[in-house]
């Protein structure tokens, strides 16, 4: 508690406005940045883009294509049907080839779709 000590204490207890240049100085250009860069840039146009907004977007587009091709005619359905069977059958033939023992698997899903 010396003479030094207590005018030390008062000059930076009081009222200098030293928070006010600090703040105008240091802390509003580190927001400015942060809110510019880091948030329009890379959180709303980057990562939304690729992220929620850009997948939302490709499959309302990729929606609508798949809508076209719906006519309302039974062969068309019955087509398409029998495409994703021959698919599928396909599928589970190169599986089981990989593996022998489901190879039964193989042969009776393709006695069930013929």
């Amino acid at each position: 508690m010396s003479d030094l000590g207590q005018n030390l204490y008062n000059f930076f207890n009081r009222k200098w406005f030293f928070d006010k240049i600090y703040n105008v100085w240091v802390n509003q250009n580190v927001l400015y940045i942060g809110y510019n860069i880091s948030y329009k840039i890379l959180d709303r146009g980057f990562i939304e883009n690729l992220g929620p907004y850009g997948l939302s977007r490709l499959f309302y587009n990729r929606n609508f294509n798949l809508l076209s091709y719906q006519t309302g005619l039974l062969y068309h359905y019955t087509f398409t049907m029998l495409i994703g069977s021959v698919c599928l059958v396909t599928l589970i033939g190169y599986v089981s080839f990989l593996y022998f023992n489901t190879f039964i698997v193989y042969i009776l899903i393709l006695l069930f779709f013929l």
